[in-house]
């Protein structure tokens, strides 16, 4: 498919992965961190690959970490990330969670037709029957604006989050 070209939505499917396609997710958040291009990464694909598939298997034991793809006729187009944080039990609620959104990409000959935004309205569904509070993001300086109209905000100062490089 050219980019550019229109896409029908309809065809997209969105759906949670299954454990057999971590190999491929591995080449996706390869294309992700490398921005699509071949550059010279700290570490080489098989051994990222490899990294890649014991940390997703452990995070997928640990039940806190939920990938979704967009898929069109069988091929695995684009992936989002939502891992769940489980809060402390207060008295105002014994099982609260937040989640955190990450890993998001889109194959590039599929960008700019709505699969991205179809991607971010599962997971956003996804989190509420997870009885999720909030959705948290990250964004990269290109992706701000695709999270800002999708409803994503930054508050002032008792909103925003506070991060502490170690």
């Amino acid at each position: 498919m050219k980019s550019g070209s229109p896409l029908n939505c309809n065809e997209i499917h969105i759906r949670k992965s299954i454990i057999s396609e971590l190999p491929t997710l591995a080449d996706l958040r390869w294309a992700l961190c490398s921005d699509d291009e071949e550059t010279e990464q700290p570490i080489d694909k098989a051994h990222f690959t490899e990294q890649f598939l014991k940390k997703e298997m452990e995070l997928d034991a640990m039940g806190n970490l939920i990938n979704f793809v967009a898929e069109k006729n069988a091929e695995l187009i684009g992936v989002i990330s939502l891992i769940l944080v489980n809060k402390i039990p207060s008295p105002y609620g014994i099982n609260g969670c937040w989640g955190y959104v990450t890993n998001v990409y889109v194959r590039p000959a599929y960008r700019n037709n709505g699969v991205g935004k179809k991607l971010l309205n599962f997971v956003k569904d996804q989190a509420v029957a997870n009885k999720c509070e909030l959705l948290v993001v990250w964004p990269s300086d290109r992706s701000y604006p695709f999270y800002k109209r999708a409803g994503f905000k930054s508050e002032e100062r008792e909103q925003d989050p506070l991060v502490l490089v170690l």
